[in-house]
Formats: C-alpha cells, structure tokens, sequence
C-alpha cells in the first residue's frame, strides 16, 4: 500500500497536482514513516507555500531509517537550495527527488 500511495505522489508531482501529491505523501506516512514519504511531502509542500510543512517533513526525511548516502545528499541539496531561494526549490532539486 504505502509503495503505491508512493508511486501516486511521485505521478501527482510530475503532472503538477500539488495537493494530491501531498494526500498521497500523506496517506502513505499513515502506514508508515519513510524517508520518501516525508521528502515528497515536502516537495509538494513548497508548491504549496506551506512553509511548516516543508520543513518539517524535511527534517523528518532523514530520521525514519538509515537512508542510502545518494539518497541523504538529495535531501540536502533539495534543502540548500530551498534555503538559498527563500525556501523555493530550484528545478534541479525538483527532478532530483521525483
């Protein structure tokens, strides 16, 4: 279940459904935290101007479960450059974590 809520929230985000992204995100945070559930959140999150939310879920990405070092350098580039934009991902982080 959480795959599939996964994989919708991926597909929302690719085709500029922000806030089905994030019920999906959501939803599979229910069955479960993962990393992934909580950096597509807030990826939708940013489209969505919820601040709190994008942050948050953010940091959360990274307690969960150990995560893959690829996988821990995309959070924190998408992170950065949040950060540096006044908390707007660039496209670049955009593509890194779909």
């Amino acid at each position: 279940m959480t795959s599939a809520l996964i994989d919708s929230a991926r597909a929302a985000l690719l085709n500029g459904d922000w806030n089905a992204a994030a019920r999906s995100a959501r939803r599979s945070l229910q069955h479960g935290e993962t990393a992934e559930g909580h950096e597509l959140l807030g990826l939708a999150s940013w489209w969505l101007s919820d601040a709190d939310t994008l942050f948050t879920s953010r940091e959360r990405a990274y307690r969960p479960v150990p995560i893959a070092p690829g996988r821990a350098a995309m959070v924190t580039t998408s992170l950065v450059h949040a950060a540096a934009d006044d908390n707007k991902p660039t496209p670049t982080s955009c593509t890194m974590v779909v």
